[in-house]
């Protein structure tokens, strides 16, 4: 006969008072972190400018008004109000917290809060990245990163592209890119294709030297972030802040440099607002006319873009 435990009413009350409110356990334990941590800077500081302990509607939303002040005017970025109103809200305020006043002016400052967006990676960067991936024998790599520049590929794509992925013609190879934000948004799928010589050449040698279910790359974003944080160093290219993100971006401003049509441009990089491809498109170019780089890091820059041509050459 199974036995039947019991537990009392006060053992589940003990048990849940560990974990917390059930709107915290049920959050993402990165994002409940943050916003704790953001709630306790935000009572210390109320106990710094010696605000009386009140914890009701109206004195709770006059802290929160001030304290959005306080973070626009000392730099802080708008994650920092947005993680205190949720964390203050789910340890002090409670549901009957009423935080509309406080949340106009983070609208405010969103709509004021110059992005941060992910600068475009030159040519020259790209080759030579490509060239440090080759010189590690990280083929693979090397040709994700040249796929994500030659068809405006999404970090998590380009890492991505994995040998089930491809279909080759006698002049081109055809990506398949699986689930993609576009793909999650209308149905149907999306797919590249590549038309230079040297990189299809290159995925054809590939194709069959990939581990089954393994990416070209042979990494995830994450580790691909940590390779090209060393990568930077490597080159002396600190300074231009590139992420993953400047691959797809430096690729969508080199073809508008080199003419390519901004309705050419939307099409193939997959974007639905030309307006807003407009602007991302216009102000990459500013970019990359006013990017500065010194004589001994061009000079590390085309040493490693040779290796590159030389190894692409051999193919």
């Amino acid at each position: 006969m199974p036995i039947v435990r019991k537990i009392d009413k006060q053992a589940r009350a003990l048990a849940r008072a560990a974990l917390g409110p059930l709107a915290i356990a049920m959050m993402n334990p990165a994002r409940r972190n943050r916003n704790l941590r953001a709630a306790a800077i935000f009572l210390v500081w109320c106990i710094q400018e010696k605000f009386p302990i009140d914890y009701s509607n109206d004195t709770l939303i006059h802290y929160l008004t001030l304290n959005a002040s306080h973070l626009w005017q000392s730099g802080d970025g708008k994650d920092a109000s947005a993680d205190t109103l949720f964390g203050v809200k789910l340890t002090v305020g409670g549901k009957h917290l009423d935080l509309s006043q406080p949340w106009q002016l983070f609208k405010k400052w969103s709509s004021l809060e110059l992005p941060a967006q992910a600068p475009p990676l030159l040519k020259l960067e790209l080759l030579a990245l490509a060239g440090l991936a080759f010189e590690q024998g990280r083929w693979g790599l090397g040709a994700a990163l040249l796929a994500g520049f030659d068809s405006f590929l999404r970090p998590g794509e380009f890492m991505g592209i994995a040998p089930q992925h491809l279909t080759f013609t006698d002049t081109a190879v055809v990506i398949y890119l699986g689930l993609t934000k576009g793909v999650k948004r209308r149905g149907g799928h999306e797919e590249v294709v590549i038309r230079d010589e040297l990189l299809c050449r290159l995925f054809r040698r590939l194709y069959y030297a990939v581990p089954p279910g393994m990416p070209f790359s042979m990494m995830d974003p994450r580790q691909g972030r940590a390779w090209l944080l060393r990568s930077l160093r490597a080159l002396n290219l600190q300074h231009r802040k590139i992420q993953l993100y400047s691959v797809r971006r430096g690729g969508l401003t080199q073809a508008f440099i080199d003419g390519a049509s901004l309705s050419s441009l939307c099409l193939r990089a997959r974007w639905q607002d030309p307006k807003l491809a407009k602007v991302y498109i216009t102000e990459g170019r500013q970019l990359v006319q006013t990017a500065s780089l010194s004589p001994a890091q061009l000079e590390t820059l085309n040493a490693a873009a040779a290796t590159a041509a030389a190894a692409l050459a051999q193919i």
